[in-house]
């Protein structure tokens, strides 16, 4: 049996106010009630996004949803703008509002009362989306090439990566991780266009040579420096299988015996497949809600990640069963 995954969540932090409001919501499971997510943290004026709220139950149909805006309004089924929606994953548009940050907020109640309420922050740039001062951090792609130093100045540094090349036990679930780096994160030259490097989480992936325009799977695992991860992956304590990795941390890496607190490592080894991809997500929706880094709020982190995972995996009785192996606690 292999040993159960390590997450060291030592930083990323959200609202203080939605860290009280949620902390207390807990299942007898240990997981929160609700959790919400983010399509994309930043819009244009006039673009629409995609939010949804997760809730811990087996028939999270028979609740009764309510999400309201600071500002703009919700899709309905005829494309008209609404003050309210009542559905689980709702559009929200900013129907040309000023530049800034706005908060959807959804409430879930049942037959028996609230079963609680998750804020997300939207922002709103001007037509080339350029941020704003309360932007969140986003998150950003980017090819670690070989020999290359990373570049200085960016607001928090983390690495997508392997811990060998492919075989048959851990291709599926590679293939998964790079689809999902390529395909749901950013790239760094596209947000650097609109926000500053301190509000940026560049997300770096190492690789042996320069990519091509159009960067494929196949090419990642064929070119990725497994011998620069392995000397990545020695920054972090303890000993570490094939993964997929992410190591999250103030500064750049720096090899063995160097990685200071705060920190964060998780680790995907034992994750199935199908469960990947939407973890891919779940790091970039929950890292881009942030305000600050802050130990308080390590907690809510760890308990959003895990009642994401654990809300999706239902349906998978070995992803279920490993998730609190996953992310345990801190």
């Amino acid at each position: 049996m292999k040993p159960c995954g390590i997450v060291s969540f030592a930083l990323c932090a959200l609202w203080a106010a939605l860290a009280a409001a949620q902390s207390t919501d807990l299942t007898s499971t240990g997981l929160l009630n609700l959790v919400c997510s983010l399509e994309q943290p930043y819009v244009g004026p006039h673009e629409s996004v995609k939010a949804t709220v997760l809730v811990n139950s087996p028939n999270p149909q028979s609740f009764r949803y309510k999400w309201v805006a600071d500002a703009g309004g919700f899709l309905t089924e005829d494309s008209q703008l609404s003050n309210e929606a009542v559905r689980p994953t709702v559009e929200w548009n900013p129907n040309g509002i000023d530049s800034g940050s706005y908060t959807l907020t959804v409430t879930v109640t049942s037959a028996e009362g609230s079963l609680g309420s998750c804020s997300l922050v939207v922002v709103v740039g001007k037509e080339n989306r350029s941020a704003s001062h309360k932007a969140p951090r986003q998150i950003a792609r980017a090819m670690l090439l070989k020999d290359r130093p990373e570049s200085q100045g960016y607001g928090l540094y983390s690495y997508m990566l392997l811990g060998s090349p492919p075989n048959d036990s851990n291709r599926e679930r590679y293939e998964k991780f790079v689809q999902a780096y390529l395909s749901r994160i950013e790239k760094l030259e596209e947000l650097e266009r609109w926000f500053p490097s301190s509000q940026l989480n560049i997300t770096y992936l190492p690789v042996d040579s320069e990519p091509p325009d159009t960067c494929t799977t196949a090419w990642v695992l064929e070119h990725f420096d497994y011998a620069r991860a392995r000397f990545l992956l020695a920054s972090v304590p303890g000993i570490h299988g094939d993964g997929p990795f992410i190591v999250s941390s103030y500064k750049p890496l720096q090899g063995p015996d160097t990685l200071s607190k705060p920190f964060v490592f998780e680790d995907l080894s034992s994750a199935p497949p199908d469960v990947v991809a939407f973890w891919v997500e779940q790091f970039k929706s929950q890292t881009a809600q942030q305000r600050s880094w802050d130990k308080d709020s390590l907690n809510l982190l760890v308990l959003k990640l895990r009642t994401a995972i654990a809300i999706f995996a239902t349906a998978l009785p070995e992803a279920q069963k490993a998730v609190f192996q996953w992310i345990p606690n801190p």
